[in-house]
């Protein structure tokens, strides 16, 4: 969400420049987005990573009218405040906003993402958000959507601790 810096926490484990992907732009997935100089998000979803809605994201009870019951009613739960741990001192929650920025890249549907040893191809996935998107590698059949890479960044910051 962009309280501590993503950038710094992965530099160590990849020795290529970074891109970031946004596959969608709600404010759960885009907060460290501004700290790479490649960013690639759908089309529809570039105007709210490039100005991401202005509430206290860290703060579930001061979220939007109808939001936290929304997610509630999903089935999740969400607590009063979504971290555990402040980087630092000084920091305010309620201070804490997403910082934008703008895509540097347009990902359409079909468009190629080559990382040189692989490379995937866009799938646009409405539904979750207007402009979400997936990635299909074609030579080993492996697709990644939102909820896939998900489980594989938690399940890696799980076997590192």
């Amino acid at each position: 969400m962009g309280v501590n810096s993503l950038k710094n926490a992965i530099s160590h484990l990849i020795d290529r420049p970074l891109i970031a992907l946004a596959t969608h732009t709600h404010f759960d997935r885009i907060g460290s987005v501004h700290e790479f100089e490649h960013r690639l998000v759908y089309p529809s979803e570039s105007y709210s990573l490039l100005k991401p809605d202005d509430f206290t994201v860290l703060c579930g009870c001061h979220w939007p009218e109808g939001m936290r019951t929304s997610i509630e009613q999903q089935g999740y739960e969400v607590p009063n405040l979504m971290i555990d741990a402040y980087p630092n001192e000084h920091f305010d929650p309620m201070a804490f906003r997403l910082q934008g920025s703008e895509a540097t890249r347009l990902i359409d549907e079909d468009d190629i993402i080559d990382l040189g040893d692989i490379a995937f191809q866009a799938m646009h996935l409405q539904g979750h958000s207007p402009g979400g998107i997936g990635l299909w590698n074609k030579k080993t059949g492996t697709s990644f959507d939102r909820d896939r890479l998900l489980k594989l960044i938690q399940n890696y910051f799980k076997q590192s601790v």
